[in-house]
């Protein structure tokens, strides 16, 4: 099983919202005191664990967000990873700062990341979406957006919703996609 977080390599873009799924697997990582490596012939940051009697495997593809999907085509058969035991995490437009939803053969709405993982794989794997939306400067581009940092603010409100995400992604592992989903998307997404 594998929990995928995308992001952006480099110190500058270490609080953007592109770098969401970094983020919130540096968090879980840190919760579980896992430590990330860098797997011989590949660059991305992999962490092992068990739990529930599987292998699962965190991974922060070290390539640029839009190119991520070449990495995970090549690891994934080596960590005998399939698209149904795989979670994308990744920051989300459509969604407001913080809330969160579980989707799965739901289209990649223009991120462009996603979009590179699901043509590289033949298929998109299972979602956790988090809402990057807040306050654009005028004149600000999309690009730009997402690729700015956080407010102090928007982090403070990021790091109290952290124990929710944190669950959806233990859902996802204990109880599957199925029971995951349903969980998650029915209860509130915003504390």
């Amino acid at each position: 099983m594998a929990i995928v977080g995308l992001g952006n390599p480099g110190l500058e873009y270490v609080d953007s919202r592109h770098n969401l799924g970094f983020w919130l697997l540096d968090k879980f990582a840190e919760k579980f005191n896992l430590k990330f490596e860098r797997l011989t012939g590949f660059s991305s940051l992999v962490s092992k664990f068990i739990r529930s009697g599987k292998n699962i495997y965190l991974i922060k593809p070290m390539q640029f967000m839009n190119h991520s999907g070449r990495e995970l085509q090549k690891i994934f058969p080596l960590l005998s990873v399939s698209g149904e035991e795989t979670l994308i995490i990744h920051d989300e437009l459509d969604l407001p700062l913080g809330a969160y939803k579980m989707s799965n053969r739901k289209g990649p709405g223009g991120h462009n990341g996603v979009s590179h993982v699901c043509e590289c794989l033949g298929y998109l794997p299972p979602r956790l979406r988090i809402g990057v939306s807040g306050v654009r400067k005028p004149g600000t581009t999309l690009s730009e957006f997402v690729l700015s940092p956080f407010s102090a603010e928007e982090k403070k409100y990021l790091n109290k919703q952290l124990p929710l995400f944190t669950q959806s992604i233990l859902h996802f592992i204990d109880l599957g996609l199925d029971k995951a989903m349903n969980l998650i998307n029915l209860k509130p997404k915003i504390l």
